[in-house]
């Protein structure tokens, strides 16, 4: 089996992977429209989590914020191009907009409240 536009031989193994990929990149860049359709003026910022993964972080300016989980930061980076999103690092302004309820914070303190 040839792929039709190369001649190259196909290997389908790679092309799953891709295809699963894409779906992946479209799925998040999905959820990430969706917040931005609910927040004005948002910000995302990407974070390499470790083994195969990295988190979109999406922060509006009311302080909301969401994110989503994929599996490399490039398709991080992919889902935010494909939302019209531009990617900013963590600086104090994007670290100020977060807002954090209590029960947030309690349950991340590891209290077991």
């Amino acid at each position: 089996m040839t792929e039709p536009a190369t001649g190259a031989p196909a290997v389908e193994g790679v092309d799953k992977a891709s295809r699963a990929a894409d779906k992946t990149v479209e799925r998040a860049a999905l959820r990430i429209r969706s917040f931005l359709a609910a927040h004005d003026d948002a910000r995302a910022t990407i974070d390499h989590l470790g083994r195969g993964s990295a988190r979109v972080v999406l922060v509006s300016k009311s302080g909301d914020w969401g994110d989503v989980v994929v599996r490399s930061t490039e398709q991080a980076e992919q889902a935010c191009e494909r939302a019209g999103i531009s990617v900013a690092g963590w600086d104090r302004e994007t670290a100020a907009q977060v807002d954090l309820s209590p029960a947030y914070r309690i349950r991340m303190a590891g209290t077991g409240r």
